[in-house]
Order: structure tokens, then sequence, then C-alpha cells
């Protein structure tokens, strides 16, 4: 998209992500950022981590026992996340403040549930 000097314009982006015809639940982490050429100069967004997720409610799951992070995994995945520099979307904070609230749950084991 070309913009004339003095002129305003609009852009966005689009991003794809190709699933199977009837997905497994499954979330991904996407750091992104725009950049704008003016020719002699270039200017870059700070970057954004989304969440996508495949199918609707999957990120709501996430804690929950049939959850696809599971309590174990789920320390390990937030010490990751938050290393992410950038702006963080509501879905990825979200998905981070579920992910925390997971690891600090106290841990019922399955066979107690008597």
């Amino acid at each position: 998209m070309q913009i004339g000097p003095g002129h305003d314009g609009v852009a966005c982006g689009f991003l794809r992500w190709t699933l199977p015809e009837d997905p497994p639940p499954m979330l991904a982490i996407v750091r992104c950022s725009f950049e704008v050429d003016f020719g002699e100069w270039q200017v870059r967004t700070e970057p954004i981590t989304l969440v996508l997720q495949s199918r609707e409610g999957v990120l709501e799951s996430v804690g929950k026992e049939d959850s696809v992070v599971a309590r174990e995994q789920a320390e390990k995945v937030v010490a990751t996340l938050s290393a992410f520099p950038g702006r963080k979307s509501d879905g990825f904070k979200s998905l981070l403040r579920q992910l925390e609230a997971t690891t600090t749950s106290p841990s019922t084991p399955k066979d107690s549930a008597q």
C-alpha cells in the first residue's frame, strides 16, 4: 500500500492459521509487529503477543481438569511466556492469569475423589 505525502491511510495485517476440519484443542502463541517503509527510513511497531485458539472455548478451559495444558506443564509455560517482550493482548494476559492460578491451586489426586 502506498500513501502519498500529506495523505492519511489505514493499514491492517492478516494472520492465517490453517487447521484441519475438526481440530483438536490447541493454543498458538504468536508475536508480531508491523513495519512501515518510508523509503529512506522505516518505522516498526512494538511487538505484540497474541493467543490463537483452534476452536472456541479452548482458552477458557486452561486450568480445568481436561485442559490442553496439564497442571505439571503450567509452571514452565508461565515462565516461558512471561519472558516475552513487548505488549500483550488481552487474550495473552488472560492465559497467563489462568496458568498462574493453575500453578498455585492445590492439586487433588484423582484417587482421593472417592
